[in-house]
């Protein structure tokens, strides 16, 4: 079932279409919040409470193609007010598995991935929270600008502003840290 019928069947009360949604992006929305914060454990409890809202709310959504957006944009809301709390630790971000399956790669392959994406998350770890927040959406959520000012709140124009800028920190941090031979890969072009 599409997502958009999906969203209409679950606002209508449709326990299975509910569920379904939940397994859809159950997974890619704990990866998202683990990257934001580096945390599984609050992660996946965000991403509980994120679910339990929408539960209460999925029937004032009157725009099914939303959802997507409306669903990170509460995970989002959810991480930063825990952030702002009194006991908010500061965590690096950790390789955590998003709970998509993917194709094994050989083992060369595996440990090239595996240095590469230590590299990338040293490097998002550098940078401000606002920049990190648009890189994750962008490339890890594969977000539209649009989507992403949606999320955060923000005007396109400062969506693109620190897309770009963020782009350009991130790929400096590679540069400097990084073996040539990752850089010829995906990440030569940020």
């Amino acid at each position: 079932m599409e997502q958009e019928a999906l969203v209409r069947a679950a606002r209508d009360g449709d326990g299975e279409a509910l569920g379904e949604l939940v397994r859809c992006f159950h997974g890619p929305l704990t990866a998202y919040l683990i990257r934001l914060g580096g945390d599984r454990e609050l992660a996946l409890d965000l991403a509980q409470e994120t679910f339990c809202r929408v539960c209460l709310h999925l029937a004032s959504l009157e725009e099914p193609e939303a959802f997507r957006v409306w669903l990170y944009r509460t995970a989002r809301n959810l991480f930063l007010d825990h952030r702002r709390s009194w006991y908010w630790r500061r965590v690096s971000i950790r390789p955590e598995s998003d709970g998509r399956e993917q194709p094994g790669p050989g083992p060369e392959e595996a440990a090239i991935r595996r240095d590469e994406g230590e590299w990338v998350r040293r490097a998002l770890e550098t940078l401000s929270p606002a920049h990190r927040e648009v890189i994750i959406l962008r490339y890890y959520e594969d977000m539209t600008l649009g989507a992403i000012a949606k999320v955060t709140g923000l005007p396109l124009g400062t969506v693109k502003s620190r897309l770009h800028h963020a782009q350009r920190a991130l790929a400096g941090r590679l540069r400097r840290e990084t073996p040539a031979v990752v850089l010829k890969g995906r990440w030569q072009g940020l």
